[in-house]
């Protein structure tokens, strides 16, 4: 029996985001005359704002090198961007802009380029905001005469030796180019903009439950949290009964099933109502007891901007995993898959049950402001009847690849459920979504929702089933 109880039964194997305003920082170059790389803040891959060794004078994203030439540029007196490889030459919007009213005409879209340097007219091509030089030369990089446009690289996913770089507008910035860039001086060592959790994952694929009467695998999930219930699985495993922050663990990916995988009598169960389920959906749990087509909040369509096949009046449960071993406090924090998040250092998983945990909530999107809450990204929403009342006991991860016959290695973990129902805005799963996908990691297989496992039987849930009150 394969039971994930310390760290030797874990199998281990092991952009560049433009902020919503272009932004550029370079905290650590104060003085006219040092050079710096303008570098990505986050994702994989990375890059710098660099300089064709062909020849070519259109600038693109280049591999960042602290001591290439190619890749160095200076802050000069007159707001402009002079390279290292020859100082007279400045970075420049257009290579040769129209000229309109006897005034060069800038337009988004337009490439950025390195030409001479140059002022009279061509300073509005090549000058930049002096905010950026009062905000500690950081902030957005904006060029002086046209500050509704940004400089970009081409495409919300970037490649390193060719995308080129341009001029955007600012105001429809954002999504995957959302995290700026950073500043390297000259000679020092770049930053790691690698992802540290990829393929962190055990190799520890899903097996048969029961094998000639033997239980191949621990105690499993979802499973029925109504008050008083207890799993008829034998366990030794202690599930973690504090808030995770105060048992050291921090959330590293959040993501959403189709209708309940636990199961709450008289909260969500198989009295639940919703929209007619359709043939494209995964496999739908139970639902909340909301629904109710006279009423519009229900049924009035909501335009998704960042979200996948979501829809007003049906039910989901959100899913936020916690880990001790994630990269916590770093730009990595948040993972898809999730596995990579909660194993992502290694030497840290002793005992998955006190070091690995999962929150779940079950809402139904409701197309209706007065239920919006900004938080949802963070963890559990706590306060009125939200998050007072959970179920603790140790499980598994869950979704549709699991049932009763095929279970999950993962276990056992904490699993601290809310068993109540609640309504959420669609603006709120949104705006979620949203800051999805502002992570360094792509995140855009978790923007939809994930099927639902079946109901556990009860000979695979634990029999530790355990009851919080919040402020109790």
């Amino acid at each position: 029996m394969m039971v994930l109880k310390h760290l030797d039964l874990f199998v281990a194997t092991a952009f560049l985001l433009v902020s919503s305003r272009a932004s550029f920082s370079l905290a650590q170059q104060n003085a006219e005359g040092d050079y710096f790389m303008l570098q990505a803040a986050a994702g994989s891959g990375g890059g710098c704002i660099g300089l064709r060794q062909d020849g070519s004078d259109e600038l693109f994203l280049k591999e960042c090198n602290a001591n290439d030439e190619f890749v160095l540029f200076r802050w000069d007196a007159n707001g402009r961007f002079r390279s290292k490889r020859n100082d007279n030459q400045c970075i420049q919007a257009g290579r040769a802009p129209a000229i309109e009213g006897g005034v060069l005409a800038l337009e988004a879209r337009m490439s950025m380029y390195i030409k001479d340097c140059k002022m009279g007219r061509f300073k509005d091509l090549q000058q930049f905001d002096s905010s950026w030089q009062t905000n500690g030369l950081s902030g957005p990089l904006l060029l002086s005469s046209r500050p509704d446009l940004c400089v970009v690289h081409y495409g919300s996913r970037p490649v390193v030796g060719e995308s080129r770089i341009m001029l955007l507008e600012c105001a429809i910035l954002g999504g995957d180019r959302s995290k700026g860039w950073t500043a390297t001086r000259e000679g020092a060592v770049a930053p790691s903009t690698s992802n540290p959790c990829a393929g962190q994952r055990p190799n520890l694929p899903n097996v048969q439950c029961v094998v000639d009467a033997v239980e191949q695998t621990g105690e499993q999930s979802g499973a029925n949290v109504t008050k008083g219930y207890n799993g008829a699985k034998q366990t030794n495993a202690i599930p973690i009964r504090i808030p995770y922050a105060q048992a050291g663990l921090c959330p590293v990916n959040v993501h959403w099933h189709m209708g309940a995988e636990h199961y709450s009598l008289g909260q969500y169960d198989e009295t639940g109502t919703g929209p007619p389920t359709r043939n494209d959906f995964a496999r739908e749990g139970f639902q909340c007891k909301y629904y109710t087509d006279s009423d519009e909040k229900f049924t009035k369509p909501y335009q998704w901007e960042h979200c996948v096949g979501m829809e007003v009046g049906r039910t989901y449960e959100v899913h936020w995993p916690h880990s001790a071993a994630g990269a916590c406090g770093t730009p990595f924090q948040y993972q898809t898959p999730f596995y990579d998040g909660v194993f992502c250092r290694d030497g840290i998983i002793s005992d998955t049950a006190q070091q690995i945990g999962v929150q779940a909530q079950v809402f139904t999107i409701v197309n209706d402001e007065e239920f919006y809450n900004p938080n949802l990204f963070k963890g559990m929403l706590v306060g009125g009847n939200r998050g007072t009342d959970l179920a603790i006991y140790t499980g598994s991860t869950t979704g549709t690849s699991r049932n009763n016959e095929v279970c999950s290695q993962f276990a056992p973990i904490t699993w601290q459920v809310d068993r109540k129902c609640h309504m959420i805005s669609a603006s709120s799963f949104d705006k979620l979504c949203k800051d999805m996908k502002d992570q360094a990691d792509d995140m855009s297989d978790d923007l939809y929702p994930h099927g639902a496992r079946g109901l556990v039987a009860d000979g695979l849930a634990a029999n530790n089933h355990n009851r919080f009150l919040r402020g109790a």
